[in-house]
């Protein structure tokens, strides 16, 4: 009976030694996602892409994505479409949580507001689209985790940024 109960417990320490082990690489492998996902959205290249779609968008205020598309050379709205596709994956990582969703917050939520008020609003959620409406539950999610004051503070500094600098 005892060499039973050796073996139960044994098992039993081998199956939690497992599982723990599983969840802390688990645990592991999620941060590292979203501080790559940081690391990529403040690459150089996203960040000139998030400029050159920040100019266009403001240059075409009263535009949705879909007549920008008409208008616009396939370059530019690469540059467009870099941003928002940013924004979908980390989104469904979220939504599938395949990365740690409490560091999201902190690390997107300023300019996930600034692109949510120069852009998204009026120009990508009115289209009845897949992305558009991912944006849309990305927010959503962001707003159930953010302040009121934090929201109306991050679409304040939007006039800071778009704002003429004076020479």
């Amino acid at each position: 009976m005892s060499a039973i109960v050796s073996v139960g417990v044994g098992l039993l320490g081998v199956i939690i030694g497992s599982a723990s082990s599983w969840l802390l690489v688990w645990r592991q492998h999620q941060l590292s996602t979203v501080l790559d996902l940081h690391r990529e959205f403040n690459s150089g290249q996203l960040a000139r892409s998030r400029h050159v779609a920040s100019k266009l968008v403001a240059q075409n205020p009263a535009k949705t994505y879909l007549e920008l598309y008409q208008k616009l050379s396939v370059e530019d709205m690469a540059d467009v479409w870099a941003v928002v596709y940013f924004y979908q994956r980390l989104w469904l990582l979220v939504k599938h949580r395949q990365i740690q969703r409490k560091y999201v917050p902190e690390l997107f939520a300023e300019n996930f507001y600034y692109w949510l008020t120069v852009s998204y609003e009026s120009q990508l959620m009115p289209l009845d689209l897949p992305v558009a409406r991912q944006v849309a539950a990305f927010r959503n999610w962001m707003d159930r985790r953010t302040t009121e004051l934090e929201r109306q503070q991050w679409r304040e500094a939007v006039t800071v940024w778009e704002k003429p600098i004076k020479e």
